[in-house]
């Protein structure tokens, strides 16, 4: 379907507008049809498929709620985390443990300088249900904090290496910090990936914005209503061309977050 206007609604009450940038008066909108004499170009695919992945997380990271940002690390010893089939094949056997126990995830890879591969993700766990320890430093036995200056816990029962999770502790900001936290590896990983290899790793079931596209032109004025209302604005470079994203934000007094579960830690059960 030829759209160039893509709306959206999130379960928070976000409203979402992005529309590309000939809308704005600067050229005209150009068709798919122009094209259709071309020959495929592969670059152009790969670039239009790494958009796909990039607005799925993006999407998917925005209408939920999360518990707990978390980093895994591989034990050379258990996996060889230089070979990435070898990695996504480990994270599915976790993976189908996390979803026995109710937990929903978002998992996005990182290339070390090392070469070796790691992972960074979000988690719902609303029943508590992951094994926690406060972390400690090795050598002082001091309490771990992150970059944030929050607590840091070990997840036990990752057998394969050493897995981090730090608690989602403001409600109020949790969506874009943890929005931020994902994108951030999201688009480090577009780089390096193999072709034809998954980009994120994400539990069913999770929600979505609702969507809808359209096909506008220059004169109408729903973008001019949109623009002076938008809390938020941003220029996002696709394959096609330049889009603009604006955003309405709910009333602060709409956004009342769910009741954090009471999460405690547990002992690794033996």
């Amino acid at each position: 379907m030829l759209t160039n206007v893509i709306e959206k609604r999130f379960p928070d009450g976000t409203y979402q507008l992005c529309y590309s940038s000939a809308l704005s008066g600067a050229g005209g909108y150009r068709g798919e049809d122009q094209d259709s004499d071309r020959e495929p170009n592969k670059e152009v695919s790969r670039r239009a498929s790494v958009t796909r992945a990039v607005k799925t997380v993006f999407d998917i990271a925005r209408s939920n709620e999360w518990d707990l940002m978390t980093t895994f690390t591989f034990d050379p010893q258990k996996v060889d985390s230089f070979d990435y089939d070898k990695v996504t094949e480990t994270m599915k056997k976790y993976n189908r443990r996390l979803r026995r126990s109710d937990i929903t995830y978002i998992e996005v890879p990182e290339l070390h300088q090392s070469g070796r591969i790691h992972l960074h993700g979000v988690v719902s766990d609303p029943g508590g249900n992951l094994y926690l320890e406060p972390a400690k430093n090795f050598y002082t036995g001091e309490l771990q904090l992150d970059d944030a200056g929050r607590p840091m816990y070990d997840i036990c029962n990752f057998e394969f290496g050493w897995a981090k999770a730090t608690y989602v502790d403001d409600q109020a900001r949790s969506g874009m910090v943890v929005v931020k936290y994902i994108m951030k590896y999201m688009n480090k990983a577009l780089d390096w990936i193999p072709e034809g290899k998954k980009r994120y790793f994400a539990s069913q079931g999770l929600q979505r914005p609702v969507e809808n596209r359209l096909l506008l032109s220059v004169e109408d004025d729903i973008i001019d209503e949109i623009s002076r209302k938008a809390d938020y604005r941003r220029v996002i470079n696709a394959p096609f061309g330049p889009w603009v994203l604006l955003e309405i934000h709910p009333d602060e007094r709409s956004r009342a977050g769910r009741e954090k579960p009471g999460h405690r830690c547990k002992s690794k059960q033996n």
